[in-house]
Protein backbone atom coordinates (compact mmCIF):
# COMPACT_ATOMS: atom_id res chain seq x y z
CA UNK A 1 0.00 0.00 0.00
CA UNK A 2 2.39 2.52 0.76
CA UNK A 3 4.36 1.63 -2.60
CA UNK A 4 1.20 2.83 -4.25
CA UNK A 5 1.09 5.90 -2.20
CA UNK A 6 4.39 7.19 -3.48
CA UNK A 7 4.34 5.42 -7.11
CA UNK A 8 0.97 7.10 -8.11
CA UNK A 9 1.60 10.86 -7.33
CA UNK A 10 5.24 10.28 -8.67
CA UNK A 11 3.37 8.89 -11.95
CA UNK A 12 1.21 11.87 -12.52
CA UNK A 13 3.78 14.43 -11.86
CA UNK A 14 5.81 12.61 -15.22
CA UNK A 15 2.64 12.13 -17.14
CA UNK A 16 1.96 16.13 -16.36
CA UNK A 17 5.45 16.60 -17.53
CA UNK A 18 5.53 14.61 -20.14
CA UNK A 19 2.12 16.58 -21.05
CA UNK A 20 4.46 20.15 -21.29
CA UNK A 21 6.82 19.10 -22.88
CA UNK A 22 4.27 17.51 -25.64
CA UNK A 23 2.13 21.09 -25.40
CA UNK A 24 5.62 22.89 -25.72
CA UNK A 25 6.58 20.90 -28.97
CA UNK A 26 3.23 20.99 -30.50
CA UNK A 27 3.33 24.98 -30.22
CA UNK A 28 6.70 24.85 -31.79
CA UNK A 29 5.91 22.69 -34.73
CA UNK A 30 2.56 24.57 -35.47
CA UNK A 31 4.60 28.00 -35.69
CA UNK A 32 7.37 26.55 -38.01
CA UNK A 33 4.88 24.51 -40.09
CA UNK A 34 3.69 28.26 -40.91
CA UNK A 35 7.17 29.39 -41.08
CA UNK A 36 8.93 27.03 -42.95
CA UNK A 37 6.61 26.90 -46.15
CA UNK A 38 6.79 30.51 -46.62
CA UNK A 39 10.64 30.52 -46.15
CA UNK A 40 10.42 27.76 -49.04
CA UNK A 41 8.36 29.81 -51.41
CA UNK A 42 11.41 33.29 -50.70
CA UNK A 43 14.26 30.69 -51.47
CA UNK A 44 12.26 29.44 -54.36
CA UNK A 45 11.62 33.00 -56.39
Amino acid sequence: MVATTVVVPLFVQIAGGIALIVDYLGRILDENILVIPHRLLIFSE
